[in-house]
């Protein structure tokens, strides 16, 4: 008996087998991938901005802070807010305008925060400049002190600080500048970087209320500061009253004013100087 002939048109289907895509589905698919990954990276934006764009804002006594005197001229212009002794202040301190302190703002924090600290420091003659961070956060703009060095050449002696973030890229930036400054000032922060051979004067400071500053690595990274370095636990002081912006989220309750620990630090500042 003769075999019948298969179809040739015939074609086994294995019931177990993945169905091919069509190229419309593939099409689909992608198009459906990529607008996942856009809205992620649209969030991730927006969250990012959100963060950088959400700052502490300078209160009315920081405003205050910045009305000129007899004893103080205040040049707020792009990129920097400058506290400048006058003559009359020249003739009852130093005589001569030869120190100047730059000084990098706190995460999220407005620069003008600051004025009441400076404006402290400025009245015993001593040139101050708070810079004005891109989105307010110090990262962004390490390097910002070269403009100012090369704007005041007269300078003689260069201090440098700042506060919390704005303290610990003022150390990363003065590691690499050692030549250039006889002292860094750390206010609720720490340096990450080892300035431990350094001739640096070196003060740090924090309230005894701060809940904000990460004491493990305040801790662990006190060796990185050089020999002499002068450490003081401001009592009532918390995160915040080191600038002028009102409350901080997570902070704990200052027991002293602003003003109070601003008088402190400035104190402190002015032994690190050698001015009293």
């Amino acid at each position: 008996m003769s075999k019948k002939k298969k179809n040739s048109n015939y074609k086994h289907i294995d019931p177990t087998a993945t169905p091919k895509e069509k190229p419309a589905d593939k099409k689909k698919a992608l198009k459906i991938g990529l607008g996942i990954a856009a809205a992620l990276l649209l969030a991730l934006v927006i969250g990012i901005t959100a963060y950088l764009m959400g700052g502490y804002e300078a209160t009315d006594d920081a405003k205050f802070a910045m009305l000129e005197d007899e004893w103080l001229s205040v040049d707020d212009q792009e990129g920097q807010l400058v506290f400048t002794p006058t003559q009359a202040t020249l003739n009852e301190t130093t005589k001569e305008l030869t120190t100047g302190f730059i000084f990098y703002p706190g995460a999220n924090v407005d620069h003008h925060a600051y004025a009441p600290l400076m404006s402290e420091l400025s009245r015993q003659g001593i040139l101050c400049v708070i810079v004005d961070m891109p989105l307010d956060h110090a990262f962004l703009d390490i390097d910002a002190a070269d403009d100012i060095l090369e704007d005041y050449p007269d300078i003689q002696h260069w201090y440098i600080g700042g506060h919390s973030l704005g303290g610990s890229m003022a150390a990363e930036y003065v590691a690499d500048h050692t030549d250039r400054f006889e002292g860094l000032v750390l206010l609720a922060s720490y340096s990450t970087k080892d300035l431990s051979d350094t001739d640096l004067k070196v003060a740090t400071l924090y309230g005894d209320r701060d809940k904000i500053l990460n004491m493990d690595n305040y801790e662990k990274n006190l060796k990185n500061l050089p020999e002499g370095y002068i450490e003081d636990v401001i009592e009532g002081g918390n995160h915040a009253n080191f600038g002028s912006y009102g409350e901080q989220d997570g902070d704990g309750p200052a027991g002293v004013s602003t003003y109070v620990q601003c008088k402190v630090t400035s104190e402190k500042i002015l032994e690190l100087m050698g001015i009293i």
